[in-house]
């Protein structure tokens, strides 16, 4: 008794076709996951830079009101030593007077 071989159809060609296929699919879609994965990536970066200038500028608005709020309290300790030192010239004018 001989055994039958057994053959299954084999078309090279389609094979390496349906590979290439494939493969081109694989790649394109590796490149397109790569590529949305860089634009989140960057759109997140960007929204970052966004947030960090908007809380510098409110840092630095902050800095600007709180040096005007020194300035008049600088401005009013010098108008309160002059109004003791006017009166202290005052009354020594006055002792020296009588």
């Amino acid at each position: 008794k001989g055994k039958k071989k057994r053959e299954f159809p084999v078309l090279e060609e389609e094979d390496d076709e349906d590979r290439k296929r494939r493969k081109k699919k694989s790649s394109t879609s590796l490149g397109d996951a790569i590529a949305a994965m860089a634009e989140k990536k960057y759109d997140f970066l960007e929204k970052q830079l966004v947030q960090q200038s908007e809380i510098r500028k409110e840092e630095l608005e902050l800095e600007r009101k709180k040096m005007e709020i020194r300035e008049k309290e600088l401005e009013l300790e010098t108008n309160r030593w002059n109004v003791m030192m006017e009166r202290m010239l005052g009354l020594r004018e006055g002792n020296g007077n009588r």
